[in-house]
């Protein structure tokens, strides 16, 4: 067989296809020559015919080597970086600081990586089987979040937060992405990070923000935020009242803002004692209070004559060794459903200002603010 013919059939077929051609030759050359004459008339078929055969039987050894060793070589390599390529997947596990979690639609885990242990409380052979549920905390209002996650068309990535259930202190980070197998969704593989770090530095942020801080009251941003959810659940029975301390200009010029501060700093904790919560109670600047009371008219018009009584019987230290009395007056309105609440606000203001001209020391009603109560 000439080699350009073979070189040729290399080169048009490729050289894996071109060498199993030759070899299917040689085989169907070898079979022919043995299946008619056989092994003993070699002998006889003269010089040119035992010649004919040795090429054809060295073509068949050739080619057939060249084939396999061609394809051997090439699976070789293929296995070679198949095994490279987990042994980067290992090391990625290994040396991760994430979890990595693949579950069915009954959230049962079927495959776990990464830091698991670290970070759900379990090694990666340990949580399998496991139910998320059991596992992991999931701050969703709705209880049938992985049910309604599977059901849903969206192929999105879907992020909710989460604490571990043995260590609830920590906060997780959980990205859900559905696992697509020949078209059907057969489960969700799960990114866990650890974010307690992130959370507690954005709860500072978060407190510096909507506190106060010297009485560690809510400050006014604090309180509208609070409230809002408040009028959300609640429609009624919510008391809005205004507060400040009688003559707190004169306590300031006689004995100093340090005296004001002490006298701010234990009326805040009269107050948390006397109207705790789900009460709300915040500071909106100098010596001026709001007051967000969960009760109705009663109980709340109760609950601030008991709280100006408190204030009027205890004693303040101004400083190390002078004490003294102090009173405020208060002005409160009632919630109505729509009212906006800087009208509400508005309306406790001025009742204020009548609890202020009817002799301070004393609470009023924005509906009744030209008699005291």
């Amino acid at each position: 067989m000439p080699s350009s013919l073979i070189i040729a059939n290399s080169l048009i077929s490729g050289e894996i296809f071109g060498s199993v051609t030759v070899m299917v030759i040689a085989i169907i050359a070898t079979i022919a020559a043995f299946s008619s004459l056989g092994p003993m008339m070699l002998l006889q078929i003269g010089a040119l015919g035992r010649q004919a055969v040795l090429q054809t039987y060295l073509i068949f050894a050739v080619f057939t080597e060249r084939t396999i060793s061609v394809l051997f070589m090439r699976n070789k390599n293929l296995v070679q970086s198949v095994s490279t390529r987990e042994q980067m997947l290992a090391l990625v596990m290994v040396n991760s600081t994430d979890s990595i979690v693949n579950i069915n639609h009954a959230g049962l885990c079927l495959w776990s990586g990464g830091a698991s242990l670290d970070l759900l409380g379990y090694s990666n052979q340990d949580i399998v089987g496991k139910n998320l549920n059991d596992v992991l905390s999931i701050e969703n209002k709705n209880p049938d979040f992985i049910e309604n996650f599977f059901n849903s068309s969206t192929e999105k990535l879907e992020t909710v937060l989460a604490k571990p259930i043995f260590d609830p202190s920590r906060a997780l980070n959980l990205s859900f992405r559905k696992f697509i197998t020949d078209g059907i969704v057969s489960g969700a593989i799960i990114t866990v990070n650890d974010i307690t770090e992130e959370s507690e530095k954005l709860a500072v942020a978060v407190e510096k923000s909507e506190k106060d801080p010297l009485t560690r009251l809510l400050n006014r941003y604090g309180f509208n935020e609070k409230i809002k959810s408040v009028l959300e659940t609640q429609a009624e029975n919510i008391c809005i009242s205004y507060l400040d301390i009688d003559h707190f200009k004169q306590i300031n010029d006689t004995y100093g803002h340090e005296a004001g501060d002490r006298i701010l700093t234990e009326l805040a904790r009269l107050m948390q004692a006397t109207v705790p919560p789900p009460n709300i109670i915040s500071r909106f600047g100098g010596d001026e209070f709001v007051i967000a009371i969960i009760a109705n008219p009663t109980d709340a018009q109760n609950s601030l004559n008991t709280l100006i009584e408190t204030i009027s019987t205890t004693v303040f230290s101004l400083t190390d060794t002078v004490k003294a009395h102090i009173t405020i007056s208060c002005g409160y309105s009632f919630y109505k459903k729509g009212k906006p609440l800087d009208i509400l606000i508005q309306e406790a203001d001025s009742a204020l200002y009548n609890a202020k001209q009817s002799g301070r020391n004393r609470v009023c009603n924005f509906v009744q603010s030209n008699s005291a109560t």
